[in-house]
């Protein structure tokens, strides 16, 4: 398995053209300046493109680099900028951690970085997990870059990531 290319554009807060709800993604030329689309209304849209990878790329940019950001695809630093946690109370878990609009995992750290930290770790494992051959199609998904995988060297070694990290 090797590491996928990254997109050093800014991510930028931009306005769902779907739901008009906000979203964390990069602009694409497609899309008016500002707009873009929520991870929400991702599947919605796919769908509306009758399941064509072509035509959502042409339309809405590619999944994990203009819309559809990932926490796997960011650096911590960046992730925990952006996301929250919520603390927990009569739940059985201590932390609900919400990413770019959407709950993306639950913690039970004992405070809200090592809550940040534990999910965007989990996330960053799914998609390595989502880069193997035994993953099932619906779960595949984009590469995390390498600066992401810099910061989990002990899950580069499980996966056994071929790259210069």
């Amino acid at each position: 398995m090797s590491v996928g290319n990254t997109n050093t554009s800014p991510l930028k807060n931009l306005k769902c053209s779907c739901c008009g709800g906000y979203t964390l993604g990069r602009q694409w030329h497609n899309r008016d300046t500002g707009w873009g689309l929520c991870n929400g209304c991702v599947s919605r849209c796919f769908k509306g493109c009758d399941n064509d990878n072509e035509e959502f790329e042409r339309v809405y940019g590619k999944r994990g680099v203009h819309c559809d950001i990932r926490a796997s695809s960011i650096t911590f630093e960046l992730f925990s900028k952006y996301a929250s946690a919520s603390k927990l109370l009569n739940h059985g878990r201590k932390w609900e951690v919400f990413f770019n609009g959407l709950s993306i995992g639950f913690s039970d750290s004992e405070d809200e970085a090592g809550a940040l930290r534990e999910v965007h770790e989990r996330d960053v494992n799914n998609a390595l997990y989502g880069n193997t051959a035994d993953c099932p199609i619906p779960l595949r998904c984009t590469m995390p870059p390498k600066e992401v995988l810099v910061e989990y060297p002990l899950l580069v070694e499980k996966f056994s990531i071929k790259s210069d990290i």
